[in-house]
């Protein structure tokens, strides 16, 4: 038989066992309520951040999309720009601001929202709020949407970063918000790509007897003079030559000559300085770039200048129908130009005539231009 203390330590030792249990439950217990984080209402679906740059640092707009969960009624929207996507306290991402955002666009069902200026508070560099009194009622299966201006985003290039949008069911946070939905999105910077390539200074000049085209101007730097040969005092002589320019220079290009006078056999030609009239008997050398519309002859010649910004109305003695010049002083003329600005082909008729008298002596006749093009870049 037990003695009363044997009874009495028996009893005690079972109350301490007991009582250690119940203090091991309540640690677990205790436990297990510590790891579990607090959690929204709801999450927003379908959401999305669009940025309007991706360049580090700059300041740009962000598109946002979402579908809401509950049909609650919403008069305050937080958006946020932190380091991380969940909920809890939002670390600023470096230089990364929403302190002069604003509100440029809002669309589904969202109508009537603001950037608050009251409680809660202004803009901060990674919280802003807008609100409306009045509140909207979210259609579930409607994207939401809104568009924030002069949102700067981290100044660190091929970066993540985060969004958060919080719905809430009440402006005046005075006494606390109550919230409806969530969502985090996460975005990022890229970097900024250029390419880069030389354009040389180009100047193409081409002279011959055919041709549509700089590319296609051909025959060499001969004209030979027909309709009238040899030449006699009824008629007229003519012939053809062909130019074409084209330049990239900024403003453009001019073209202009020097000549020897039409001479050989004894007797020089008569070279107008101003015009003249194509006239049987007389002895008469010159040329112009137009379409003649007199004939010489019986032909009409010549033809006005073709494609890019070339023209020959530089000069009026060159570019008259029916009227014929030419310089053999030796001083360059300038005769077309492209206007002052860079210019496709321009292709050039030139229009030769030469014509006799009693005087000219029998022989072989000639005379020589040297065409000169010159850019200014």
């Amino acid at each position: 038989m037990r003695t009363r203390g044997e009874i009495l330590r028996a009893h005690y030792a079972g109350v301490l066992k007991r009582i250690g249990v119940w203090a091991g439950l309540a640690s677990l217990m205790s436990t297990m309520f510590i790891a579990v984080p607090a959690q929204a209402s709801t999450i927003l679906t379908s959401r999305s951040a669009t940025l309007g740059s991706s360049t580090a640092g700059a300041s740009t707009t962000v598109a946002f999309s979402f579908k809401t969960t509950t049909t609650n009624l919403i008069k305050a929207i937080m958006i946020q720009m932190c380091t991380t996507p969940l909920e809890g306290s939002c670390t600023t991402d470096g230089t990364s601001s929403l302190s002069s955002a604003t509100l440029s666009a809002q669309g589904g069902n969202l109508t009537g929202f603001a950037v608050g200026a009251g409680t809660p508070p202004v803009p901060t560099a990674n919280t802003l709020y807008i609100f409306n009194a009045s509140g909207i009622t979210p259609v579930v299966a409607t994207a939401q949407t809104l568009t924030l201006s002069n949102v700067t985003i981290p100044n660190t290039a091929n970066h993540e970063f985060y969004f958060r949008v919080t719905t809430y069911q009440n402006y005046n946070g005075s006494g606390g918000l109550t919230e409806n939905d969530f969502g985090g999105v996460a975005v990022s910077t890229g970097t900024t790509m250029s390419e880069s390539a030389t354009v040389q200074e180009s100047l193409v000049f081409a002279l011959g007897t055919s041709g549509a085209s700089c590319a296609a101007i051909a025959g060499g730097g001969t004209v030979t003079m027909t309709n009238g040969s040899p030449m006699g005092t009824a008629t007229d002589t003519y012939g053809t030559g062909k130019m074409c320019a084209n330049t990239n220079a900024s403003a453009g290009y001019t073209i202009a000559y020097t000549g020897t006078a039409f001479a050989g056999g004894g007797s020089t030609f008569t070279s107008p300085v101003a015009q003249f009239t194509a006239t049987a008997g007389t002895a008469n050398f010159g040329f112009n770039l137009k379409a003649d519309t007199m004939p010489i002859g019986s032909v009409a010649t010549g033809a006005d200048p073709v494609g890019g910004t070339g023209v020959c109305t530089v000069n009026a003695n060159y570019c008259t129908a029916n009227k014929y010049s030419y310089d053999a002083s030796g001083t360059p003329v300038t005769i077309a130009n492209s206007g002052a600005t860079p210019s496709a082909d321009t292709v050039y008729t030139m229009n030769f005539v030469a014509e006799i008298d009693n005087t000219i002596k029998t022989g072989v006749y000639t005379a020589t231009q040297t065409f000169i093009a010159t850019g200014t870049f």
